[in-house]
């Protein structure tokens, strides 16, 4: 099972804008603590649902 995990974010209103109209995608990343690598790339709960891949 996937958990979502809600994440607040404080967008300016010009890239909220560009998120509605599909200009722009947000999604996230999991990053090591030690060596700020990226260890993952996490999707957007929209689109985890589109691929069924969300709970």
């Amino acid at each position: 099972m996937m958990l979502v995990e809600p994440v607040y974010l404080n967008l300016d209103e010009q890239t909220y804008a560009g998120v509605k109209t599909g200009v722009l995608e947000l999604c996230g990343m999991a990053k090591n603590i030690e060596n700020k690598r990226i260890a993952k790339h996490i999707p957007v709960v929209a689109d985890a649902a589109k691929d069924g891949t969300a709970a």
